[in-house]
């Protein structure tokens, strides 16, 4: 079993050895109405992070779980909210168990790049092999959609500006390697958007950068968006984390980051649009919904979201954030004042944390 690329057979072994260990405890707890347990994310590709700690392979990223239910609804959060801590503190990274599913929702998959990827790669650690492939939706198995690419610079640019406020000491870092895990991300998802808005996104990480290269290739105007060598440390920083630059960034770097994330923003929301972005202010000032026009049911479910916030709205509360956080990314020299940046930023991330 090859769950991290970079790791020896050893760590490979030990790893496998505890995530079936969790799948047995969540076939435990959850009981006879358990279809399958699904390893995600990157160690679900065989491409997930390992670093040396004190001289011993330890995982890096977090662990990623779904589960498949045959349709009940009976799910014993506390439970399964203790076994996760318990065995986060087992393995050293958090293990996440997501919301449960059933072979129904399968089929109903829309096209969202979170879907495609964990069909395109993941272990099934208990149940049927064939539990995804066989029932997932044809939206889900096809390439995602270019708002795909919009999404992703969303999420990753929110963390760069998180990023950004820990090194201006408005925030907190969460760990001691928050910033630079927050840069590299920011940095990988600069050539994905790229290569999923060109339509050649493929899950496998090892054909990313090469892909990136063609596609820089065949289109010129694309070289001045993106650094490759920068893509290719991000990539190389998802395996081995250790094996690249330790430093934590400083705010040059994270500014630099910015910049060109909002080059690439403008000009992915341009091709997909049809328009000319050619600033933050241009993109924030145009009216039309970044995503297809909801149905009556998430209307409802959209004025339930926006009245949280204060702003009710037909529309989901990620179309704010979309126009908010080109601007934020401007940096504190934007705003009136470091407090005032730091104050819209923290009302920004509030509601991406919420409806990310």
């Amino acid at each position: 079993m090859r769950l991290a690329a970079h790791a020896s057979a050893r760590f490979n072994d030990w790893l496998g050895r505890r995530l079936h260990a969790v799948a047995r405890d969540l076939a435990q707890a959850v009981g006879p109405e358990l279809i399958a347990v699904i390893l995600g994310g990157g160690y679900g590709r065989g491409e997930g992070g390992v670093q040396v700690q004190g001289g011993r392979e330890r995982p890096y990223n977090d662990v990623d779980l779904f589960v498949v239910l045959r349709g009940a609804r009976a799910w014993p959060h506390l439970t399964l909210e203790r076994l996760a801590r318990l065995r986060s503190r087992d393995l050293g990274v958090p293990v996440d168990i997501g919301r449960p599913l059933t072979v129904p929702e399968l089929g109903r998959w829309p096209a969202w790049l979170m879907w495609h990827e964990l069909l395109h790669g993941h272990l099934v650690l208990h149940g049927p092999a064939d539990v995804l492939t066989g029932s997932a939706s044809a939206a889900a198995w096809g390439p995602p959609p270019a708002i795909e690419a919009t999404r992703l610079l969303l999420n990753r640019g929110a963390g760069l500006l998180w990023a950004w406020r820990v090194v201006r000491g408005v925030e907190i870092a969460t760990d001691a390697d928050f910033v630079r895990r927050n840069r590299y991300k920011a940095e990988q998802a600069l050539g994905d958007a790229l290569l999923i808005a060109g339509g050649v996104h493929r899950t496998a990480l090892g054909s990313r950068a090469a892909d990136l290269a063609l596609l820089v290739h065949r289109s010129r105007g694309l070289a001045s968006l993106v650094q490759e060598r920068l893509y290719r440390e991000a990539l190389a920083f998802k395996l081995r984390p250790d094996g690249v630059s330790l430093a934590q960034p400083g705010e040059a770097a994270l500014a630099d980051a910015a910049e060109r994330w909002t080059r690439v923003f403008l000009h992915v929301e341009s091709s997909r649009s049809g328009r000319d972005f050619v600033d933050t202010a241009a993109y924030a000032a145009w009216p039309a919904p970044r995503e297809a026009s909801p149905g009556a049911r998430a209307v409802v479910a959209n004025l339930a979201r926006g009245a949280l916030l204060g702003r009710p709205s037909v529309r989901h509360p990620r179309e704010a954030l979309y126009r908010e956080l080109p601007l934020l990314l401007q940096g504190p020299a934007a705003f009136p004042s470091l407090a005032a940046w730091a104050a819209r930023g923290e009302r920004f991330l509030a509601a991406w944390r919420r409806f990310q």
